[in-house]
């Protein structure tokens, strides 16, 4: 079932990222003014999330996950831990979604903790390129794959590379980085992001 991210709800989903939050930020020996200076997201905003008053932006999410040092999915999916034998698939609208006003994320596998892969579906939306953000840098290696359309990587300090359907990339996501819709056409691209040195949740 997708579940959405971007909006603060009501009920068990929003009940378990307060309660996840805040549980692995305590077992991490984290305060709030840590993590707000680690992961660059507010104090305000961090405690709204703990209180259930707030959520955050797959990007935002990935910022306080990679300063916890834990995958991502952990901060608001119950699920499994990684094990070796472990084999799970991704039916049609398996996946956790975050709806912005640029983008539509479907993170794969969010029931899956403590991977060492992270896998979304990106659909760049049409007709609007966003006022540019700051890049985007984490941790790891990426892969981009696009599956329809034309997207434009900008990055900081290389030049930009279109690619088209069809057509990959790879590079380190340390640097500054980030997607853009080709001409402002919508374009969905698959994007795995690895090597993010993230461990399971405890219990």
């Amino acid at each position: 079932m997708t579940e959405h991210l971007a909006k603060a709800s009501s009920g068990k989903e929003q009940n378990r990222l307060q309660n996840n939050l805040r549980a692995i930020r305590k077992r991490k020996k984290v305060t709030l003014t840590k993590l707000a200076e680690m992961s660059d997201v507010s104090i305000a905003t961090l405690s709204k999330v703990e209180r259930g008053l707030s959520s955050l932006g797959f990007e935002r999410f990935n910022r306080v996950a990679s300063a916890l040092g834990v995958d991502f999915a952990s901060l608001f999916s119950d699920g499994e831990p990684f094990s070796p034998d472990l084999v799970t698939v991704a039916r049609s609208g398996d996946f956790v979604e975050n709806i912005t006003e640029n983008y539509d994320v479907e993170i794969l596998f969010p029931h899956v903790h403590g991977k060492t892969m992270t896998t979304i579906m990106l659909t760049l939306k049409k007709g609007r390129i966003p006022d540019l953000p700051r890049y985007v840098r984490h941790s790891g290696q990426e892969i981009v794959h696009v599956v329809s359309g034309s997207v434009q990587i900008l990055f900081e300090r290389k030049e930009s590379v279109i690619l088209h359907t069809g057509e990959s990339a790879y590079f380190d996501s340390s640097q500054g980085h980030l997607y853009l819709p080709w001409k402002g056409k919508t374009a969905r691209i698959l994007v795995v992001c690895t090597g993010q040195n993230i461990d399971p949740p405890s219990g």
